[in-house]
């Protein structure tokens, strides 16, 4: 399992920022949709299995791209240094996407 989050992790790193971005929201998208059928199949262990795979994929796409382009979400903000938020240009201030 550790061997697969390191593969994942240097294949984010070789994406371009739209590229990534494109895997988090269609791993994102898996999140949410399976956490919703969750709700109404909670023993479903093959769901289950499902949203904690993606779950994981996501959070290493997340992490990936914090580190090469800054925090996307509140999840991977780091308010320890600085405020980060701030101090690159939004997509619509010309920041690349």
């Amino acid at each position: 399992m550790m061997n697969q989050m390191n593969n994942q992790m240097m294949q984010f790193g070789q994406m371009s920022q739209p590229q990534l971005l494109q895997i988090i929201n269609i791993v994102s998208f898996q999140v949410v949709d399976t956490h919703l059928y969750l709700d109404s199949h909670p023993t479903d262990e093959e769901a289950i299995k499902h949203f904690n795979y993606y779950r994981e994929l996501r959070n290493n796409a997340l992490k990936a791209y914090e580190k090469m382009y800054g925090p996307l979400t509140i999840d991977t903000a780091n308010p320890t240094n600085s405020w980060e938020w701030v101090e690159t240009p939004w997509p619509w201030e010309g920041g690349s996407c």
